[in-house]
């Protein structure tokens, strides 16, 4: 009689025994695993309230955000050290529609000049190795190692680890200075490596004008002679699209073939000056009115309903606008809770 087989360890009964077993993975460091040091209840609110977008501004010291930036969640985020504040972007319909509007123009544009025959073999070739990134990280080299910026468009030769090429930056609900204040520290940040940056502002809930502008990695006169300054912005074009009294402007946003790759001066360098891509400004006119449109659409489904309830079972609230808080069950938050602004609210329920 045999005696019976050793006993194998648990490891090796679960193997299956088609597939040999692999040496153990060597640990990996904290960063890289958010499990290795658990947060305590103030960090996780707060990571909770950056992936559902409660807020979009967060007060943070560089050594926490370095902390949490492991737990981040993928959305686009900015990071100043300086002013020590996080901050998210928000979609939108009418900011996503434009981002989308931009990002097909621009591919279809290179598209066009990589398959020209008018243009320049070198450029050709440069240019189809150009593709669209979305939201790369942008580091200041010689600022804090904890600043951080995202562009909402980035476009970039597929062979190239650097920084993107071309940046694009929308602002809708921000501030427009903000947006073009982001767009000259993306170029002076990568050191020019981020050769031109789109900033297109939006109207928002006011009568405004739309424009868009365009900067470019460039030089300046230093002393008795021109030098050229890495990490320069020039702003080379600005342009209203959109009239203050909601019109249109014919014309075109121009950009260079050299703003989206990096050739010699005897690798076609001028060749790729001459070669222009072309966005028509009424495309971004059209597209602005259309989400615009889309975005009102349930809006208005949403105030047709609330106008059909019975407002009886909602007890008045006479002192909504008062600093006492009103009633939980009070018709006027009830519409608040709905995402109504007090104006709509009083259109949908005057008398209730």
């Amino acid at each position: 009689m045999s005696s019976p087989p050793a006993e194998d360890s648990f490891a090796a009964r679960k193997t299956p025994p088609t597939i040999s077993r692999r040496p153990p993975s060597p640990p990996v460091s904290d960063r890289d695993s958010p499990s290795a040091a658990p947060l305590d209840q103030a960090d996780q609110r707060l990571i909770q309230q950056i992936d559902r977008g409660i807020k979009t501004a967060f007060y943070l010291d560089p050594d926490r955000f370095e902390r949490l930036r492991p737990y981040l969640p993928e959305v686009r985020l900015d990071y100043d050290p300086e002013k020590e504040l996080l901050q998210r972007h928000m979609p939108d319909v009418i900011h996503e529609a434009m981002i989308q509007v931009l990002e097909d123009c621009l591919r279809q544009e290179i598209r066009r000049l990589s398959q020209s025959p008018d243009v320049d073999s070198r450029v050709r070739d440069a240019l189809q190795k150009v593709k669209p990134r979305r939201s790369t990280d942008i580091i200041n080299p010689r600022g804090s190692r904890f600043e951080l910026r995202t562009p909402d468009i980035s476009f970039r030769a597929v062979s190239s680890n650097s920084h993107p090429s071309l940046v694009c930056e929308v602002a809708y609900s921000q501030k427009s200075k903000n947006v073009q204040d982001a767009c000259i520290q993306h170029i002076k940040h990568s050191k020019g490596a981020v050769q031109c940056a789109i900033a297109v502002d939006l109207p928002y809930n006011e009568p405004k004008a739309g424009t868009v502008a365009v900067y470019r990695a460039g030089s300046k006169s230093g002393g008795r002679r021109s030098t050229r300054r890495r990490g320069t912005a020039i702003v080379v074009h600005h342009a209203e699209f959109i009239t203050s009294d909601a019109g249109s402007i014919e014309g075109e946003l121009v950009l260079r073939a050299s703003d989206l790759i990096c050739l010699g001066r005897n690798e076609g360098r001028a060749e790729a000056d001459g070669a222009l891509l072309k966005i028509p400004l009424r495309t971004l006119y059209d597209e602005y009115y259309e989400a615009q449109t889309d975005k009102a659409r349930p809006q208005k489904r949403k105030l047709d309903d609330l106008s059909e309830l019975d407002w009886s079972s909602y007890p008045t609230d006479s002192d909504y606008s008062s600093e006492a808080e009103p009633p939980s069950k009070s018709w006027w938050t009830m519409l608040l809770s709905q995402g109504l602004h007090e104006k709509q609210a009083r259109d949908v329920a005057p008398n209730a």
